[in-house]
């Protein structure tokens, strides 16, 4: 539930402006937070119903620095230390 109202704040946070990322057409402070803040909603089974956070999210999955430290792209990385 925390979560839910957590990421219901930040939806209403969020200018109708059209920039691409929270709060312009660069990632800031507030996609550095939001980032894991969906990906812990994902891992505890949160309904993600706001689609402009996670058009948000994708825009900032496509900039190399969110890509690189995704879970998904650290979990890879361990492993392939673990193999050498």
């Amino acid at each position: 539930q925390a979560i839910d109202e957590g990421l219901d704040a930040c939806n209403r946070l969020l200018p109708d402006s059209g920039h691409t990322f929270c709060f312009g057409d660069k990632a800031g402070l507030a996609d550095i937070c939001l980032v894991p803040q969906l990906v812990n909603a994902r891992r505890f089974g949160v309904d993600l119903r706001w689609p402009r956070l996670l058009a948000i999210e994708q825009a900032c999955l496509r900039e190399d620095a969110f890509a690189l430290n995704s879970p998904a792209a650290l979990k890879a990385q361990q492993e392939r230390r673990d193999v050498a």
